[in-house]
């Protein structure tokens, strides 16, 4: 990474010191199984779900939806802006007892056959007689953000993606065409408002302002999400799994936590290789642009 592109984070450091610390940006991973066959939509959860209007945990509102596809992760849902995936932890709370009862469970089978790797028998449904599916490779991680006193909490609800490298980088070009100045100019009144914060400490809240719709402005430019092989959510613990047949994938996430009168928002983006290394999405895997 430039220099300059360092500045915008080490300024804030300095500025937040003691008082709130910057989530500096870089990549990570998440969590996630996919190649479930999609199961029947039962009517209970259609009239649940479907509607004009649905509000999600993570900001979103999503319009004129329908569930097209469900499995143990997520609905799979068609929206006036396209499909969508939504992981069950991003429901509103009052639909919850209902997800927990209609949520489809699974049996799994997992032999460990090297580093990172394992024989990932899957049968959908408890009372299905699937067929076993060929090895797959796993992705674990863990998702942390640092709090006001300067220790990493665990991020739970947070949407984790296993995406194909090329159909990443054909979504993060329109991203960025579409995005791009509108993000370089939020981190640019960022770094101006931090700065003026440095001479005068009254403009502290200012620049924490700034530097907040600087990254709701990434987070929001990955809306809808990129087209997935695999996701997950983090568990209460920050903790994912994913696992997926693709050897070598990037790792999506985004998440949001409650902060002041508002909320904060973290985007994490991470090249990731069926190794079997843990990987930590945290302040220093946040994306900056």
């Amino acid at each position: 990474m430039s220099v300059i592109k360092k500045i915008p984070l080490l300024l804030l450091c300095a500025l937040l010191c003691g008082a709130q610390r910057l989530p500096v940006v870089s990549a990570g991973s998440t969590s996630v199984v996919g190649g479930d066959a999609a199961l029947p939509v039962p009517a209970e959860l259609a009239k649940l779900v479907n509607g004009d209007r649905l509000k999600l945990t993570d900001g979103r509102t999503l319009r004129e939806v329908k569930v097209v596809a469900v499995d143990a992760d997520g609905l799979t849902l068609r929206t006036r802006d396209g499909n969508e995936v939504v992981a069950y932890a991003l429901f509103p709370a009052a639909m919850q007892p209902a997800l927990a009862r209609l949520r489809p469970a699974k049996q799994n089978r997992t032999f460990v056959t090297g580093p990172g790797v394992v024989e990932y028998h899957e049968s959908a449904p408890v009372d299905s007689a699937a067929p076993l599916t060929a090895p797959r490779i796993i992705y674990p991680g863990r998702v942390t953000f640092t709090g006001p006193d300067g220790k990493d909490k665990p991020l739970a609800g947070v949407i984790v993606l296993a995406v194909r490298p090329s159909d990443y980088a054909s979504f993060n070009q329109a991203r960025l065409a579409k995005h791009g100045a509108e993000i370089d100019g939020a981190q640019a009144k960022a770094v101006a408002a931090i700065t003026a914060a440095q001479r005068d400490a009254a403009l502290r809240p200012a620049a924490l302002a700034a530097r907040d719709d600087w990254l709701l402005t990434i987070y929001t430019s990955f809306d809808p999400l990129p087209k997935s092989v695999a996701m997950t959510d983090t568990d209460p613990t920050g903790v994912f799994s994913l696992v997926c047949d693709e050897p070598q994938v990037v790792l999506v996430a985004r998440g949001t936590r409650p902060a002041g009168d508002g909320f904060a928002y973290y985007t994490w983006v991470a090249g990731a290789a069926g190794t079997g290394g843990k990987a930590e999405l945290n302040e220093e895997s946040l994306l900056r642009r």
